[in-house]
């Protein structure tokens, strides 16, 4: 049944929309899947961010929440 339900993705740049404050990521990816993902099957939830700069507990939460993690790489030319 699931696999009959059209594909959806997500693509998060999280350095650009931020968790609000106060807020959890796990808050914000439940809310997103909720209003986003109905009728469709989940096809991937992904974030990118810098690991490094980004608070470990939003990245903890993002991993509870089974959010692939992309690192972003700065290439300085």
């Amino acid at each position: 049944m699931a696999e009959s339900l059209p594909p959806i993705g997500v693509f998060w740049d999280i350095e650009n929309c931020q968790v609000p404050c106060r807020k959890s990521a796990l808050a914000v990816v439940s809310r997103i899947r909720e209003r986003f993902f109905t009728g469709h099957r989940e096809a991937e939830f992904m974030c990118v961010c810098d690991i490094s700069k980004e608070n470990r507990e939003i990245i903890q939460e993002l991993n509870y929440a089974q959010v692939i993690c992309i690192t972003k790489i700065v290439i300085l030319v």
